[in-house]
């Protein structure tokens, strides 16, 4: 939804940026848990391939390692970007991939708003998909060093974007927008409502 059309129809904006600090330890915690579940896995399919013995696996070739090594990153930022043009009505001038000059991280930017379970979508699809197809090349893979890297590699972009996905729960939660404008990933947003910013009462 373009943000003007929003204006237009009388929707209260507010501007919402958590702490830093808190951004930074939420993302160490989930890169951290990202981390101990691939390091996890890695013991799992080292002692089941020492106990099983095979002959080896087609995925330790070298040239299919450095296929899905070039390919991860760049398949999961298009996830990102399909989806983004999904849900986004004006493709050509309101999607970019930019870099957040606060971490120099890129991202897939959207001008417009977006209900709260395309933004969820956006952010946590990718995510997951990206994820446990990396965990299932490391049980295909018996135990390839390489894989297990690139998962740990992969682990640091992902949580980033789970926390933006935490975030936007605890938004929706707290304030109960319509619509939420992802400015600079989680550590901008806007929320939209018809009305005001309201805060679910406790029961």
């Amino acid at each position: 939804m373009l943000r003007t059309n929003l204006l237009k129809s009388n929707y209260y904006f507010e501007e919402r940026a958590p702490k830093k600090d808190v951004i930074t330890a939420l993302w160490i915690v989930l890169c951290l848990f990202l981390v101990s579940a691939t390091i996890s896995l890695s013991f799992y399919v080292m002692v089941k391939s020492q106990a099983n013995p095979e002959d080896g696996s087609v995925l330790s070739a070298a040239v299919i390692i450095n296929i899905v090594a070039l390919a991860t990153p760049f398949l999961y930022f298009i996830l990102k970007y399909i989806l983004t043009a999904l849900f986004c009505s004006d493709k050509k001038q309101n999607i970019e991939m930019t870099v957040l000059k606060e971490i120099q991280m890129p991202v897939c930017r959207c001008r417009e708003a977006l209900k709260i379970w395309q933004a969820m979508m956006i952010y946590l699809l990718p995510a997951v998909v990206v994820y446990f197809s990396l965990c299932g090349i490391i049980l295909l893979g018996n135990f390839d060093a390489h894989y297990i890297v690139l998962t740990l590699f992969m682990s640091f972009f992902i949580s980033f974007d789970l926390a933006l996905v935490l975030y936007i729960i605890y938004v929706k939660l707290k304030y109960n927008p319509d619509y939420i404008a992802v400015n600079q990933h989680i550590y901008n947003v806007t929320l939209y409502t018809q009305t005001y910013i309201r805060r679910k009462k406790k029961k």
